[in-house]
């Protein structure tokens, strides 16, 4: 199960990395106009955070552990700031669409609920394997 899950993860983190630099030219174009206004800041923010969970998500395919800081971070809990860091760029995502739209407030509702999933996955600790069939 665990193999799966990284394979799953690695595609997804590839998923993230393609919408990111897919996003970037027409996010260039917005920046052009420069940094003044909360919806160009937010989407750079937004850009750094779909960044951030693509790079963990890969990482977490790939690689069993990885040392930050003189701390190691298992595959599971780099997955885990990958949800975090989705979970955000949804929330920032329904604060630049009007947040009391129906949009708006599904994204958040929708981010809230996968920074809380990742949280409690990076103290869970790894998935079991041990699956009820």
């Amino acid at each position: 199960m665990a193999q799966f899950e990284r394979r799953v993860s690695l595609a997804v983190g590839v998923l993230f990395l393609a919408t990111f630099a897919w996003s970037l030219w027409s996010s260039l174009e917005a920046f052009q106009a420069g940094l003044e206004s909360t919806t160009a800041l937010l989407t750079l923010a937004g850009g750094g955070l779909m960044l951030l969970a693509g790079v963990a998500f890969v990482v977490a395919g790939v690689r069993d552990q990885l040392s930050v800081g003189g701390y190691d971070l298992e595959w599971w809990r780099l997955q885990s700031v990958g949800y975090v860091a989705i979970g955000l760029y949804m929330v920032l995502s329904g604060l630049v669409q009007a947040p009391l739209s129906f949009l708006g407030g599904m994204l958040l509702l929708g981010g809230a609920s996968i920074i809380i999933f990742g949280l409690i996955r990076a103290r869970a600790g790894p998935p079991r394997d041990d699956v009820a069939v």
